[in-house]
């Protein structure tokens, strides 16, 4: 029997070579118009006008339809969300589910909350992959990625944080303190799904080798990491290289953010995924 992956867009990977994957789309809406988080979104045009404009924006997550047209004719399903505190998106997919198995009553949705977006969500649907690959149950395969969770974490980059704070996903008070005299900022993902400060610093170099002894502290020993980044090559080659002076051998994939990671990472951002031990 077949199975198939389906994540909404903020895991920035619209489609996945020789496996059954679709993505469901977040949309931002801005007063030059609505960006709908697929692939061909402009995403160049949306980060530099975001980057320059002080008009109002917003996001809104896939809705109850999106995920049961991600669903139609399939018995095994395995559906990743971004954080249920940062999004409604969560919670349109455990409607979907319900209505979909109402409907369906043979079929298995496996729902994940990732607590986390980006590049963390990628770690687990190449985890999906993995041991569907190896031949492994519904059942099985929902345990083991159970057991997986919590090796999983993510760390944020920022040059500014002012869409977080605009839309109520971090303090006020903490978005002041970033983007004023070079200062940037280091952030983690709370158990709890939310983005917290770590580390302020000035200059590029200097958090992202917070960024890597904070990976190290949290328990990496060169295993995997995910890497996507709003148009800044210059950091990404950075930690990459960083990472690769201890660990040679480490598992690093990067890739561009897509449209909802790059309207929170905003421009610069770069967002890292990894495992630990």
């Amino acid at each position: 029997m077949g199975y198939k992956i389906v994540a909404d867009s903020s895991a920035s990977l619209y489609e996945i070579e020789g496996v059954n994957y679709t993505t469901v789309p977040l949309k931002i809406t801005t007063a030059i118009g609505d960006f709908v988080d697929k692939e061909g979104i402009e995403l160049k045009k949306m980060v530099d006008y975001l980057f320059t404009t002080k008009d109002k924006s917003s996001t809104s997550c896939p809705s109850v339809g999106d995920w049961l047209q991600a669903f139609q004719g399939e018995k095994e399903i395995y559906a990743v969300t971004i954080t249920s505190a940062l999004s409604g998106s969560f919670n349109s997919l455990k409607q979907a589910r319900d209505a979909y198995l109402e409907d369906n009553p043979d079929a298995k949705v496996y729902m994940l909350n990732s607590y986390s977006t980006g590049p963390e969500m990628v770690l687990f649907i190449e985890k999906i992959i993995e041991l569907k690959q190896k031949g492994l149950s519904f059942e099985e395969t929902c345990a083991e990625i159970d057991r997986y969770f919590p090796r999983c974490r993510i760390l944020f980059a920022l040059d500014s944080v002012r869409n977080l704070a605009n839309n109520g996903r971090v303090n006020q008070i903490v978005a002041s303190l970033v983007g004023i005299l070079g200062i940037k900022m280091l952030g983690e993902g709370s158990d709890d799904g939310r983005i917290q400060l770590i580390y302020k610093g000035k200059g590029l170099k200097n958090v992202l080798k917070r960024m890597f002894e904070e990976m190290e502290k949290a328990g990496f020993v060169g295993d995997k990491v995910r890497i996507s980044h709003v148009f800044n090559e210059e950091a990404n080659k950075f930690i990459t290289s960083l990472i690769r002076s201890k660990y040679p051998k480490c598992d690093i994939k990067s890739h561009l953010t897509g449209g909802l990671c790059s309207y929170y990472a905003e421009k610069g951002g770069l967002i890292l995924g990894y495992e630990t031990k």
